[in-house]
Parts: structure tokens; C-alpha cells; sequence
């Protein structure tokens, strides 16, 4: 899922992006109208909705999650032993997407394996708002300049109580399932779409198979050769248990 995803509104009979519909929704639950807004106002709108896109891609959690805790030590850890500006900026910054998505999406963040002790929403406010502080300040440490997402950045650091209200307003407005399940309900669920996704894609790669192997039976092409072994290789890779083996005059 992307920003540009279709969205189909039924009642409606009309058919939109997924991150317009998010920017409208947004504005509906607290954000400013465009019309009341600054560009930077405008700015963290879009920041948000692609924030929300994000947490609904399973790629985009499995790609993240090693870098995401919910235990301080673990992010302030993480943060030591990387020397690079860039990689600071990424631990910060996701983490506080982390929390201001637990905070705002998920009303009441149920705590998990890897917290020590109950935390409560206003401890992980603050920690939000630092991380994002600090995401910022490397954000202009690699540009060297000041950037529009460093602006985001500090917004997002000084306004976190506002943005969190606004999406909790957003989560129990439109995103009814929001209110019924709990941030590892839906971590689970997640998880299981992409082990979906990833038995699909193995799915299409075997009929690729299929298809080459199946041409190449019938003209002896080299080229189609050459093709049907890289397939082959591509799929045991993913998948050990597969085997093939060519005819002995190949």
C-alpha cells in the first residue's frame, strides 16, 4: 500500500487515493483547515498521513521493527552504537512514529514484552516529543541546513499532546476496528498479512516457473534455459523444500 492505493468509498460511489482520503479525515478529527493552515501546518498533515499508510504496509513493519522499542535503555542503546547522524535520525524518528502511533491510533498502549514496569501515556508523550526532538536535530546535522522535515520534525516535538488527540479522535471516528483491538492484536494481524503476501508471491513465482519451463520444453530455447535455472534458484532460495532438477539431454 502507497499513497497513491484507491480508495473506494461505497456509500459514496466515488473512488479516491487512500492518502487523500487520510489528509480529509485528518482535517475532520482536529487538524487545521487548509484555509487556517501554514504551509509547515500542511506539511505535518501529510507527514501524518503517510504515518498512518505506514503502519498499515507490513513491509514497512518488518523493514522497522528491529530498529522500534517501546524500552528507552533499548533506544538510547541502539542510538550508542550507531556513530552516524543518519542512523540516529532513523532510530529517533521511528521511534517516536512508534509511540505517537500508540498514543493517538491506539487509545490506551497495552504494555509488551519489552517494557519494564507500567509506563503511563503521559511518560511516553514525553518520550515522543524528545525523540522527535532529537530526530530533528540530527535531521539538520546531515542536510547542514534547516529542511522542511526537520520543521516537521520540531512541530511534531512541540505539539505531540495535540497531534496524539487528533488521532485518537481520527481511530475512534473512522477507524472503528481500531477501538476493539490492541497494538498487539494488531501487530499479530500484520504479521500474519505479510506471511499471506509472501506465500502469494511464491505462488506467482512457481507459475512463472511453470510457464518458462513449459515454453522451453516445447522449443529447447537457450535463452528460455538460462531463464527457467534463474527462477529455479530464486525459489529455492525462499524455499528449500523445492527441488528441480533438468532432463539429462538439457
Amino acid at each position: 500500500m502507497d499513497w497513491s492505493t484507491p480508495y473506494h468509498d461505497i456509500e459514496k460511489k466515488q473512488q479516491t487515493t487512500v492518502l487523500s482520503y487520510l489528509l480529509l479525515h485528518l482535517l475532520k478529527s482536529g487538524a487545521k483547515p487548509d484555509d487556517q493552515t501554514s504551509v509547515l501546518d500542511q506539511e505535518v498533515n501529510v507527514y501524518l498521513a503517510h504515518l498512518l499508510l505506514s503502519i498499515a504496509n507490513p513491509h514497512h513493519l518488518e523493514e522497522t521493527r528491529q530498529f522500534v522499542s517501546t524500552n528507552d535503555i533499548d533506544v538510547a542503546s541502539m542510538v550508542t552504537h550507531n556513530s552516524d547522524a543518519a542512523s540516529k535520525f532513523k532510530i529517533y524518528k521511528l521511534n517516536a512514529d512508534h509511540l505517537l502511533t500508540l498514543t493517538g491510533v491506539f487509545h490506551d498502549p497495552k504494555l509488551g514484552k519489552d517494557w519494564i514496569g507500567p509506563i503511563s501515556t503521559d511518560a511516553l508523550i514525553g518520550r515522543g516529543k524528545t525523540y522527535y526532538g532529537f530526530a530533528a536535530i540530527y535531521a539538520k546535522q546531515i542536510h547542514r541546513k534547516v529542511t522542511a522535515v526537520m520543521e516537521v520534525l520540531e512541530k511534531l516535538s512541540e505539539d505531540f499532546e495535540r497531534y496524539t488527540r487528533i488521532l485518537q479522535d481520527l481511530s475512534s471516528t473512522y477507524f472503528h476496528m481500531m477501538q476493539s483491538i490492541s497494538p498487539k492484536e494488531m501487530t499479530e494481524f500484520m504479521e500474519q498479512v505479510s506471511r499471506i503476501e509472501k506465500e502469494i508471491k511464491m505462488k506467482e513465482l512457481q507459475d512463472e516457473f511453470l510457464d518458462l519451463y513449459s515454453q522451453w520444453l516445447k522449443t529447447q530455447d537457450a535463452g528460455l534455459l538460462e531463464q527457467v535455472k534463474t527462477l529455479a534458484s530464486k525459489i529455492q532460495k525462499k524455499d528449500p523444500s523445492f527441488k528441480f532438477t533438468l532432463p539429462d539431454h538439457a
